[in-house]
């Protein structure tokens, strides 16, 4: 029986995947593990295929290929292919520590009575850390970069704590025996910069009663590359973040439409202030939150009924 299967899902980033797959390669594995790396190649164009099986003598890998576009399509299918007990998803643009999947096998072991697990996710930047990023900015940037850190603790998620990140998440096979998948209309598809995906998923998980764990000790790092940190690169994030919001919210009435188009209004003069300020940091923010908002009303100007779409059952 299969303990453990990763599941990685990667469009058009060969390079990219070359160095994740090096990364985890370099993890310590525990004596007598039964594990799989499952890689979900989502319509890719360039090598995708020739470097995973680079690897097939290095890690476990089952390489699939899954032609419809959308990372929560990969997902779902890498859950229906994978033979593990324990499901852990992660990315290409990931590099892991050592003890990463060492910690995440212990805490599944020892906590029998728990379904989830969700570790720590730390920002690599590359070519440095931006100037303009302030620590104190880290804290409230709308998740802009995906920074998952409540220390090194291993402890059960409360009712308010924020459900952990995609990125170093793991979910027990029997959750998704009461499931449908993850939504397919929500998540990165193509070059379309989605969000939501495990938000969603993780949501309806905790809704049903399920429990889950924060492990600390499971770190990996999570690459920031420079054209991400651009002004039109966070307004795309904040409108896919805006745009995931509306689609897991009902409808709503004609005056909410107006406030959220007036808090909008209200972000862009308040980061113009900002810039005046020379406080680029906060005026970032500010353009990101405007374009969250802007993207819940694009996306209920388009919407009449939203109906979620599920993945198939699994």
């Amino acid at each position: 029986m299969t303990e453990v299967s990763i599941i990685l899902c990667t469009y058009n980033r060969a390079a990219r995947l070359r160095e994740a797959l090096e990364s985890l390669a370099g993890v310590d594995v525990p004596v007598g593990l039964s594990w799989e790396v499952v890689l979900v190649d989502n319509n890719s164009r360039d090598t995708t295929r020739a470097v995973a099986e680079s690897f097939q003598r290095r890690l476990p890998i089952r390489y699939l290929f899954e032609p419809s576009p959308g990372q929560t399509v990969a997902r779902n299918r890498g859950v229906c292919e994978a033979a593990g007990e324990l499901l852990v998803f992660t990315d290409d643009d990931i590099r892991f520590e050592p003890q990463w999947l060492a910690q995440i096998v212990q805490a599944s072991r020892s906590r029998p009575d728990a379904d989830f697990f969700g570790g720590r996710i730390l920002p690599l930047w590359v070519g440095g850390r931006p100037a303009w990023l302030r620590p104190v900015t880290d804290e409230r940037s709308f998740g802009f970069p995906a920074k998952y850190d409540y220390g090194s603790q291993i402890a059960p998620f409360g009712p308010q704590d924020e459900s952990p990140y995609g990125a170093n998440l793991a979910i027990r096979r029997r959750v998704f025996g009461a499931l449908n998948g993850f939504r397919t209309d929500l998540g990165p598809k193509g070059n379309v910069n989605g969000k939501g995906g495990e938000t969603e998923l993780l949501s309806r998980i905790r809704a049903q009663g399920y429990m889950g764990v924060y492990v600390g000790t499971a770190t990996v790092h999570h690459l920031v590359e420079v054209h991400q940190r651009t002004c039109k690169a966070m307004w795309h994030y904040g409108l896919g973040k805006g745009r995931a919001w509306a689609l897991t919210h009902p409808y709503p009435d004609r005056g909410i439409t107006w406030r959220v188009r007036w808090r909008a209004f209200r972000f862009l003069v308040k980061g113009l202030r900002q810039l005046l300020r020379r406080r680029g940091d906060n005026a970032r923010l500010c353009w990101l939150g405007a374009a969250i908002e802007i993207g819940k009303v694009r996306t209920w100007r388009c919407l009449v009924d939203v109906r979620p779409t599920m993945g198939d059952s699994i």
